[in-house]
Formats: structure tokens, sequence, C-alpha cells
């Protein structure tokens, strides 16, 4: 039994699609508006995918998106969201899909994120991240099959040892940032398909 209806929080239409106990939100802000997203959202706890993408909202992510236990896709790109991600993000143990890009987020990111092993898609891009990428967030994530980095500020050195060690890896986009690498170094990656580091601080061998 698939279940639709449309709800009304702030001035934000609210469209949901109701799976059995699966719960999937779509918000889109009616033009002109520009909306934080609602408190009252952290009541749906049983919630698996969580998509806000392509709305004109503003703001912190509020750190009780980490609420959700049985979260697997969070999609809050193209937006407006400032500030950095909480440090809490790490507790959507079962999260497969991260979508934060064309954003306006900055800081570094939590090193905690190298602990959410189910993760199999991660888009950062086009933010103003700073900071290195954390250690173990490749290696640590065996599923991950794509990381967008890409037109960011990310500095620091590319983890050439994990990117070689990647086990479904096959996305690896990282262009315009201020990585940089050991000194005649080869990248030689067997299972990575698409590899973009142009417009960086890397030296070749």
């Amino acid at each position: 039994m698939v279940t639709f209806f449309t709800l009304l929080f702030n001035r934000i239409i609210v469209k949901c699609i109701q799976v059995w106990h699966c719960v999937v939100w779509s918000v889109h802000t009616r033009k002109g508006d520009s909306k934080s997203i609602p408190n009252s959202f952290q009541t749906w706890t049983k919630l698996r995918a969580f998509d806000l993408g392509r709305n004109a909202l503003t703001g912190l992510v509020p750190k009780w998106i980490s609420n959700f236990p049985q979260m697997q896709k969070l999609f809050l790109n193209n937006n407006r969201f400032e500030g950095t991600l909480p440090l809490s993000i790490s507790k959507l143990e079962k999260l497969k899909y991260f979508l934060i890009s064309h954003n306006q987020l900055q800081g570094s990111l939590p090193p905690s994120m190298a602990s959410m092993i189910n993760l199999e898609e991660i888009s950062l891009h086009q933010n103003r991240f700073t900071g290195s990428i954390p250690k173990g967030l490749i290696l640590n994530l065996d599923k991950l099959q794509r990381l967008a980095l890409n037109d960011n500020r990310f500095s620091g050195y590319l983890p050439v040892g994990e990117l070689q060690q990647a086990k479904e890896l096959g996305i690896f986009d990282a262009f315009n940032n201020r990585l940089k690498s050991e000194d005649h170094i080869a990248f030689v990656f067997k299972d990575v398909s698409l590899f973009y580091v142009a417009n960086n601080l890397l030296q070749g061998g």
C-alpha cells in the first residue's frame, strides 16, 4: 500500500510518500520564499529517506538531522545552507547516500565520517569546505562507490594510499581544490574508473 499526501509547514509545501514504514519527504518552497528546515521534522524518527534537495532552504544544517536511526538517503543538495556539518552526522550509521552539494557550507569534515561504513555515495561538491580529507574516509568505507569533493577548498595531501586500496570506489572527483602530493608520486589505481584531480597542487612522477 502506497499513500501520497501533502502538508504545509510554515509556508513550506511538503510532499510525502509513505511506503509501509518508510516515509520519503520531498520539500519544495514556494517561489520567493527562503526558509530553514522546520524543527517539526525531527519527530519523524522512522524516516529512511529525507529529500530536501533543490529548494531555497537557508541557515545551518540542524544537529537533529542525525536523529534518524533508519535513514538511508539524505539529500540536502542545491540549497543555501551555511556553517559547518554537525559532528553528530556520523550517528546516521545506516546512511547510504549523502548529497549536500551546491550549498555554502564551510569548515572541515568531521573525522567521524570515516566510520559511516554503509555509505555508497558522498557528494560534497561546490561548497567551501576546507581542511584535509579525513583519514580513513576512503579506506574504511568498503561500500563507497562515488566521492565528489570538487570545487571546494580542501588542502593537505591527496590520500593516494587509500585510493590504491579502495575496494568499490569507481568515481573520485577532487577537481579544483588545494590538494598536494608527495614529490614524483605515480598515480596507479586499478579499480577507480573516473579520477579527476585537475586544478590542484599535485606533482607527478
